[in-house]
Formats: structure tokens, sequence, C-alpha cells
């Protein structure tokens, strides 16, 4: 049984098929499952990444977020219990990449496990439980992400940057304006809410 499934940033690294059918329906018959499961598992990855009208076209005519979807649908065919993807919102239009992050999202809450590999701190503040922080191989910090982005000195050593909202907040706590730390933008919002006199907001948040 497929345990772990790895989705490479770039997915020429990956596919190597001549259809987008025949890429999809590699790895679950190498698991000797029947024809029928690996037509189901084909037709439902395909639906999954809104990608069912690419079935039966050639890898080659593919480029972009095209190639990245169908790389995805192959893993997500295997039904790996472990799910690991490489910079998930790279080179994807804002709709493809929203659609994979709500994908990623929904697999999580049906128990999944999901390990994002990126350099996107916007993308971990959204959406990470947990951050690992690795510098030259070694792990420098592992912890609930709004502890992680507390550790300031750990994230900049290892060469990140926490959110624009994130750093605005931890150069604002000491005038009390905001709490240490923010992830998002909506949470900075609400935070601001609260504290009519200093902020009379009436906009919304898009």
């Amino acid at each position: 049984v497929s345990r772990v499934g790895f989705v490479f940033q770039n997915p020429d690294h990956q596919l190597f098929c001549e259809t987008v059918e025949e890429e999809l329906a590699y790895g679950p018959r190498n698991l000797g499952l029947s024809h029928e499961e690996v037509e189901r598992r084909v037709h439902e990855a395909l639906l999954a990444l809104e990608i069912s009208h690419l079935r039966g076209g050639m890898l080659g005519s593919l480029r972009g977020a095209a190639r990245q979807r169908v790389a995805l649908a192959s893993v997500l065919a295997m039904q790996p219990d472990i799910l690991i993807v490489d910079e998930p919102a790279a080179c994807q239009e804002k709709r493809l990449s929203d659609l994979l992050i709500r994908l990623l999202r929904d697999l999580n809450a049906a128990g999944r496990t999901i390990i994002l590999a990126t350099h996107n701190m916007r993308l971990v503040a959204e959406h990470a439980t947990r951050v690992v922080i690795l510098d030259r191989g070694q792990v420098v910090l592992d912890a609930p992400t709004r502890v992680a982005f507390a550790a300031t000195e750990q994230i900049e050593r290892a060469g990140l940057r926490p959110p624009q909202i994130t750093q605005l907040a931890q150069g604002l706590v000491d005038r009390g304006f905001l709490p240490n730390v923010v992830l998002t933008v909506g949470e900075a919002f609400a935070w601001a809410r609260q504290l009519p006199v200093l902020y009379p907001l009436d906009c919304k948040v898009k």
C-alpha cells in the first residue's frame, strides 16, 4: 500500500507517460489494483483537479499550470496517507493556486498528513498548523505556527522573513496596537475592530 506521495515543484521531473490518463493510471496499476479501482481513482483525481477535459490529451502538449495539476493528480490517484508538496503555489495562477490549497486542506481535514515544502511565508502563516525550519539540513525550529513566527531570530538566521502583516504587528506590539504574532491581514483587522476609539473602521477586508 502506498504511504507517502511526493509532488515535485517542477512537473517535468515527475511526468513521463504519453497521455494524461496513462500518467494517472500508472501508479494505481503498479499497486496491483483492479481495472475498476484504477478507473475510479483516475476519475476522482481528474475531478479533484478540474482536469477531466484533459483525460485523453497528450502530456507533451500541456504547459505550466496544467502540467502541475496533472502531476498532483497522478499522486492523488495513489491515495497516499502522507502527501509532500514542493512549493505548491509556484507558477500558479491565483485561481489554480486557491484550488490547490483548498484541495490540500480538504485532504488534511479528511485525515491525510500534508507537508508543504516552501519559502512562501504568507502561505505558511495562512495554512500551516506546524512549522519546521531547516537550515543547511538541520532542524532549527519545530513549533506550532504562531509560536514559530514569534521566534524571529531563528527565522531570520534561516534567511526567511515573516509575512509583512506579521512584521508590522511585531513592530507595533510595544505601543499596544497589535498582539505580538499576527498571521494574516484578517486577524489584524479583527483585532483592530475591537479598538473603536483608535480604529473607527467601517471598511471590509476582501
